[in-house]
């Protein structure tokens, strides 16, 4: 499932699907694409023995095959958050086949942070944030669970992602 249904698209209070934005990711991964492709063409034209340029130009072709799908693979990932009548939903795309769902009942408070430790792409747990879901944001909510778990979900949106936790936690 690439992108996220939920049950009750009508009811749905707040969603946000985040991507992979930082520039110089981008700018790295375009300019190793670029030096290869210029290889490529350097060997082809200013050797003047083709069998010499050979083995570079079937290096730089592999390695473009291989960058090229890793790139797509970036430019397609996902992190989804969404909230609906039955509770918070996260999702990584390609890393997590359902949506971790944490209901209403479960959730015991949020509060909007700094992503310090959490700036850009993240999947990990940290001892001060708890569990961290982030791509790009540069803040999230840390949403605190009954039972003492911490999630730290990064959000371009966090102020209003926090406002539906605090309007909805406890229900159900």
């Amino acid at each position: 499932m690439d992108t996220p249904t939920i049950q009750h698209e009508e009811e749905v209070y707040f969603y946000e699907a985040q991507g992979i934005t930082q520039w110089w990711v981008w700018t790295f991964a375009i300019g190793i694409l670029v030096l290869l492709l210029s290889g490529i063409v350097a060997a082809m034209f200013l050797m003047r023995n083709m069998g010499d340029a050979a083995p570079i130009i079937l290096l730089a072709i592999i390695l473009m095959l291989v960058l090229t799908p890793l790139l797509i693979l970036l430019k397609t990932f996902k992190l989804y958050i969404a909230a609906d009548k039955d509770g918070l939903f996260i999702k990584y795309r390609y890393l997590e086949q359902d949506f971790n769902q944490l209901p209403w009942k479960q959730i015991a408070g949020a509060v909007v942070e700094p992503a310090k430790a959490g700036r850009g792409f993240s999947l990990r747990n940290s001892s001060s944030l708890g569990n961290i879901y982030n791509v790009s944001a540069a803040e999230g909510v840390l949403v605190s669970l009954r039972n003492g778990t911490q999630y730290f979900i990064g959000s371009k949106k966090a102020e209003d992602l926090r406002k539906v936790i605090v309007a909805h936690m406890g229900e159900n």
